[in-house]
């Protein structure tokens, strides 16, 4: 009986500390953590306490979300260290402060928070007795001193695989803090594994996911209110995020735009490498991917190769950009175009040479690229790209037009969307340029900014270079049959106007056509098209009149000859009074 009444004695002891540790979020000096026991926070969002991950016998002890049925652990403490035994393990405040675990009988921890903290009983110092953990309701485990009330370390700072509202990715230079997911190495196993997921780059930074130095995937850089890589964020009503970028830190890290105590979230790095953002409501069966990536081909870092674009809906995935060929056309037969594209031709710098623009793409990696936050307006952003030779594109840095973003040497893992991403503009060669003067012509272009009455040559902002004769002499070899600028629906570009005043523009036409054509409708099409390129821009005449031409409400005044002969640019004394055309684009590229 005696030995019956002792049992239950200590039953009842272990028993009572273990609904005291159940209700309660903070570990003090004369506070044990056992095998069973947890923590929890304030407002039971989130629990710490030792657990076994899928079908492991190990111990390790986590932070979990407390009100999911599914044990989903945020945090691993000893990750690297696991414990065999669980009958004797114990956590504690050991030496100097610190939050230690012990197996069995050893006085050597098996981890520990390892922070080093200048114990003392003197004023200068922290008394011992005054430090706490608590685990706080957003899931961080924060070490405080009871009575200066410092912040001494925190489990935010030494994320695993899981980010959640309040953490940041990044890296802090003066407290010397590196923020980075690193995966599991299996659904039982939570040591390191093989992905990390971290922020990097020089002046633009992004987040990379890698396998050792190998990049897998990766976010775009920042546009002032996403990853320009993520279009999915831009329409996302539920999160907001946050980018800090100074000298001291450069950290990405997300809230909720929704005050709820029964929605959770997480941001993860699987084992598989794949990038995870998730959420789940209290009540609910399962968490919900609002986004993973890598989701489709074109998410693969450099499907495409240097000077390629990835587009997923498209059956070959891989194209060059314009001016640019297959480095290894074999292996575009095949679908791999990994080791992506050449130029056809090589620069000329500042003879001719300009720039294409590439709507709503993933901007390359810009690990080669320099970001000057000061220049405000896209313009300024071409002008400092044009007068550096090494310069091969821009962008704007941020969605609202501030900033402006360089490359410099390949331009790298590309992809296009249907909606989000960034204007790119890519340099090209004159001749590249003039092919899509010409492709802008047949198409019927739009013509995007406002006209403008220019008098002087410097108040000109032209938008494509204008070619004089001897540049365009140069560029096609005297205007040999050979050197063309290349055929379309309407034939040779610099024969247009000479088969118009010949009273022959039927000629231009492509003989694969036949007779199944309005011979007027082209014949206007044509005459507006040679309208367009007059060679004073007073000549050439508003979209709006083009509208109404084509439309035959206005008639089209008498052309005079385009711009490839020898006349003065700007001050031709029979000029017309039409305003002038800035830029010629299309539905694929833009010419600059």
């Amino acid at each position: 009986m005696d030995c019956f009444i002792a049992l239950l004695i200590l039953y009842s002891f272990f028993n009572i500390n273990n609904v005291c540790f159940a209700t309660d979020d903070t570990i003090t000096p004369n506070k044990v953590l056992r095998d069973g026991d947890t923590l929890v926070s304030n407002g039971g969002t989130f629990a710490l306490g030792f657990f076994s991950p899928g079908n492991s016998q190990k111990r390790y002890i986590g932070i979990w979300f407390n009100k999911v049925p599914e044990q989903t652990v945020v945090w691993v403490a000893n990750r690297n260290n696991p414990i065999n035994n669980s009958s004797s393990v114990v956590a504690k405040i050991g030496y100097k402060g610190n939050l230690a675990i012990f197996d069995g009988n050893s006085s050597d921890p098996v981890w520990s928070t390892n922070v080093s903290i200048p114990i003392s009983t003197d004023h200068h110092s922290i008394n011992s007795s005054a430090l706490f953990y608590k685990l706080l309701d957003t899931g961080n485990l924060v070490l405080r001193d009871e009575n200066k009330g410092d912040l001494l370390w925190q489990s935010f700072d030494y994320p695993t695989d899981t980010l959640i509202p309040g953490m940041k990715l990044g890296m802090n230079s003066k407290w010397r803090v590196n923020w980075s997911l690193t995966s599991w190495k299996s659904r039982d196993d939570p040591s390191t594994g093989d992905f990390v997921m971290s922020l990097g780059g020089r002046d633009s930074p992004e987040c990379f996911v890698k396998k050792g130095s190998r990049v897998i995937w990766r976010t775009g850089p920042w546009n002032g209110q996403t990853w320009n890589g993520v279009p999915v964020m831009t329409t996302d009503f539920i999160y907001h995020f946050s980018f800090l970028n100074n000298p001291d830190e450069t950290s990405f890290s997300y809230g909720f735009n929704i005050t709820s105590s029964v929605v959770f979230s997480r941001i993860f790095i699987d084992n598989m490498g794949v990038f995870h953002k998730s959420t789940r409501v209290e009540d609910g069966h399962r968490w919900n991917d609002f986004y993973s990536s890598p989701g489709d081909t074109c998410d693969y870092y450099s499907k495409c190769g240097a000077f390629g674009s990835c587009k997923s809906n498209n059956a070959q995935h891989c194209s060059c950009l314009p001016g640019f060929e297959p480095k290894f056309p074999r292996d575009w037969y095949f679908k791999d175009g990994s080791h992506g594209c050449v130029r056809k031709r090589e620069l000329s710098c500042g003879k001719g040479d300009g720039f294409l623009k590439l709507a709503k793409v993933k901007l390359p990696d810009t690990s080669n690229a320099r970001v000057d936050m000061s220049l405000g307006i896209e313009e300024d952003c071409e002008i400092k790209c044009r007068n550096n030779c090494s310069c091969t594109g821009f962008s704007s840095a941020y969605v609202d037009g501030s900033g402006c973003i360089t490359w410099f040497g390949d331009l790298t893992d590309i992809r296009e969307f249907t909606e989000g991403g960034q204007d790119l503009f890519v340099r090209v060669d004159a001749i590249e340029l003039g092919l899509v003067l010409q492709r802008g012509i047949h198409q019927i272009p739009v013509f995007d900014l406002p006209t403008s009455e220019c008098n002087e040559e410097t108040n000109a902002k032209f938008q494509l270079p204008i070619f004089d004769l001897a540049s365009l002499m140069v560029a096609t070899e005297n205007f040999s049959h050979d050197n063309k600028l290349g055929t379309g629906g309407f034939g040779s570009v610099y024969k247009a106007w000479e088969l118009w005043r010949d009273g022959r523009p039927l000629e231009l036409v492509d003989p694969s056509i036949g007779g199944s054509f309005p011979e007027q409708e082209v014949a206007k099409f044509i005459q507006v098209g040679i309208f367009c390129v007059q060679e004073n821009a007073k000549d050439r005449p508003t979209m709006s009149s083009v509208m109404m031409m084509l439309g035959n409400e206005a008639p089209i005044p008498s052309l005079r000859q385009p711009a490839f002969v020898l006349t003065s640019r700007f001050n031709s004394p029979d000029s017309s009074t039409a305003g002038s055309l800035n830029e010629i684009s299309n539905s694929i590229v833009d010419g600059r």
